[in-house]
């Protein structure tokens, strides 16, 4: 998972998270292909003639679009690999899409690997969109597809979710969503909801409505080299999301998954409001933009957020933004376990975390525990108060973990490096920082000295390894590993 170039990190992480997908398949398959069975719908480019409700291989659709739409609620659209483009019967929704869904259905790759089953936007049209008005608790499956050289305005560039004032749950899970773009639009009336003031948001993969209990879960996922453009010079109109967007209520998760080289105004990486982000790796996203030589004041090189917020066994590393370089909090209750945040870069705040209380709840706090911020634009860790005036209701708390306070504002209040919080100055020691590679050494001092808590039973680190293997957590997103040990047998 740590590489030394991003693109093969890529590599790695895609061939990884799309394991488990392939073996889901071979379960199902016969020959190379799954058997058509009942409720399931086929497209694909290999030369068939196709039929009737596309139910067989034989008979499959040209385009995905045709097996969509003879699909009902719950069934599966499989399709072949081949580059897919905007069809001759494509749905304007926001402008142009390659596939356009309205259902609750799983839409599937056959063979599991995105690389070999493309939606292509051929830099106009957007990949898929998501437009599911019905209340109820089926879901909205995307599995096993590239996405990429989409171009959408207002939101998702490459993939849009538009829940309805309903709940409804969308999965997307072992997809690569990868060189899209979305630009500045103001035709938010499509959406079907006022809630949507227009704008530029979610380059890869976004979706907007704050009055319905909509849920995402993205796992397996690479998105990378996403665009959310500005308009103009003017700071009011920027652009949020470069990889990412997500404003609604309800579950927002991102498991597993690379969020890299993404570009945005405001949150290079992932704009999203609360939820969780575990076992995942974000770098190299950038928030701010040139113009006329002048950074602009937006904030949130590797995410952002608007409320509770949720890290875990996740590596931020060389984000880049005019305020908080790795990750801006806004507000609500935040917490961070064994992350490793390192090398993130900005102009003023916090190149590591920023934190930003002002006018929210007695509950606005933010809790790390187990982490690692290191080398990050100074200071680290920083809070921001406009009022000038810390309130009892600003909590932060860190625990166990390696970090310096240099510049933190109200250091003296926070008093993070007292006795008996666990907290040190130290050199991680990581294997090797000039590659990247920031698992610990053996002889480092975060070794085995996190505070042991009840989700680690059972779960693993970003390496996939079990979270804690020689009693003690270690501090950071991945445990060591003793290698050439040896065992005597009696």
């Amino acid at each position: 998972m740590f590489a030394s170039q991003e693109h093969n990190s890529a590599k790695k992480v895609t061939r990884r998270f799309v394991h488990s997908a392939l073996l889901v398949v071979t379960a199902f398959s016969c020959g190379f292909l799954p058997c058509a069975i009942s409720d399931d719908h086929y497209a694909a480019q290999n030369g068939q003639t196709p039929a009737g409700s596309y139910t067989t291989w034989e008979t499959a659709a040209s385009n995905i679009q045709d097996a969509v739409n003879a699909a009902t609620t719950n069934d599966t659209v499989w399709v072949g690999a081949g580059r897919y483009t905007v069809p001759p019967n494509a749905t304007n929704y926001v402008g142009y899409n390659v596939v356009f869904v309205d259902r609750p259905i799983t839409l599937r790759s056959s063979n599991g690997i995105p690389e070999q089953t493309v939606i292509d936007g051929q830099a106009s049209n957007r990949g898929v969109a998501v437009r599911y008005p019905f209340s109820g608790t089926n879901r909205i499956v995307l599995d096993g597809f590239t996405v990429s050289n989409c171009f959408a305005t207002n939101t998702g560039g490459g993939v849009l979710f538009a829940p309805c004032n309903r709940g409804w749950t969308g999965e997307v899970r072992n997809c690569i969503i990868r060189g899209n773009t979305v630009g500045w639009g103001s035709n938010y009336a499509a959406f079907g909801s006022a809630n949507d003031p227009g704008g530029s948001r979610g380059g890869g993969l976004g979706t907007y409505n704050i009055s319905c209990s909509f849920g995402i879960v993205v796992s397996n996922c690479v998105i990378q080299n996403n665009t959310a453009l500005h308009k103009g010079a003017g700071l009011q109109v920027g652009s949020e999301g470069g990889g990412v967007f997500i404003r609604a209520n309800g579950i927002k998760n991102f498991v597993q998954c690379l969020v890299g080289s993404n570009f945005a105004t405001t949150a290079g990486g992932i704009y999203m409001t609360g939820g969780s982000v575990e076992n995942s790796i974000l770098c190299h996203n950038q928030a701010n933009v040139l113009d006329s030589g002048l950074a602009t004041y937006y904030a949130g090189g590797g995410a952002l957020e608007g409320g509770s917020y949720t890290l875990r066994n996740c590596l931020i590393y060389n984000n880049n933004a005019y305020r908080a370089g790795g990750i801006y909090l806004t507000s609500g209750g935040n917490f961070i376990y064994n992350s490793t945040i390192v090398s993130n870069r900005c102009i003023s705040g916090g190149g590591g975390i920023l934190m930003r209380f002002v006018h929210h709840a007695n509950n606005a706090h933010l809790r790390i525990w187990n982490s690692i911020m290191y080398s990050n634009y100074t200071p680290n860790i920083n809070v921001d108060n406009p009022t000038n005036t810390v309130e009892e209701r600003l909590s932060l708390q860190v625990t166990n973990s390696c970090f310096t306070t240099n510049g933190l504002a109200y250091e003296s209040y926070f008093n993070l490096m007292a006795p008996g919080k666990g907290n040190f100055t130290n050199n991680p020691q990581f294997v090797s920082f000039a590659d990247n590679n920031f698992r610990l050494r053996c002889e480092s001092p975060c070794v085995n000295t996190g505070t042991n808590q009840e989700w680690m039973a059972g779960s693993a680190d970003l390496d996939g390894r079990a979270r804690v293997r020689y009693g003690a957590v270690d501090m950071g997103a991945c445990e060591v590993v003793y290698e050439g040990a040896f065992f005597g047998i009696r």
